[in-house]
């Protein structure tokens, strides 16, 4: 089945939900962000505009495109809002039980064939999928900070996501979004973060065998 993505929301708009919706502005989509009220909606706007602000003082974007990606994005305390949205990213604090609240609230309010992805680099996405009547639309889409220069999306299939939602946020990264993705287990620490663990080890050690300080390792 064809499913063309045009809208995007994003449910958080702290660093990484802010980068999110600057990249998926930058990439001509438009992104009504959602956050817990109006003073953390016009935050939020700000801080994106001022992304958009730093990109064309340092000679990135001429004036009108500028203005081109200020008129893409919006914030909202409303989750109405996002009612018309084909794509759903969740990118509030790493906190489980937020998370299925968001994701129970959200399967309530958009329609059934819109897929929902968490950007979580850890929480499982099969029990962020059971919180909703659409569990073989629910993935994770783990970016990296900033979303808007890091090239690879973590793509994570929980239990019951399916073939075709695979294709089409795979498709929609790379050709959309323009990132290198990798597809990995729903497991603690999926990929990258599981590779991490080892470096941060060793590190540690370095620090208690060698004797120097942090800042030598």
């Amino acid at each position: 089945m064809s499913y063309a993505i045009y809208k995007v929301g994003v449910v958080g708009g702290g660093n990484m939900g802010g980068g999110i919706a600057a990249l998926l502005a930058r990439q001509g989509l438009p992104v009504v962000v959602k956050e817990a009220n109006n003073t953390s909606a016009l935050k939020v706007l700000d801080e994106i505009f001022a992304r958009f602000q730093n990109w064309y003082d340092r000679g990135k974007i001429k004036e009108q495109r500028l203005e081109e990606l200020k008129s893409l994005v919006a914030a909202t305390s409303r989750s109405e809002d996002l009612s018309d949205v084909q794509l759903l990213i969740e990118a509030i604090p790493e906190k489980l039980e937020w998370k299925l609240k968001v994701f129970k609230e959200f399967d309530a309010i958009l329609p059934k064939e819109v897929i929902m992805v968490s950007n979580t680099s850890s929480l499982p996405i099969t029990k962020l999928a059971e919180a909703t009547g659409r569990r073989d639309r629910v993935a994770g889409m783990h970016f990296f900070n900033p979303p808007t220069r890091m090239p690879l999306v973590e793509l994570v299939r929980g239990k019951y996501m399916s073939e075709e939602t695979l294709k089409i946020i795979e498709d929609f990264a790379r050709s959309t979004l323009e990132k290198k993705t990798i597809r990995v287990k729903d497991q603690p620490g999926f990929l990258v973060n599981c590779l991490l663990v080892p470096y941060l080890n060793e590190a540690l050690l370095g620090v208690e065998e060698a004797r120097v300080a942090p800042e030598a390792i």
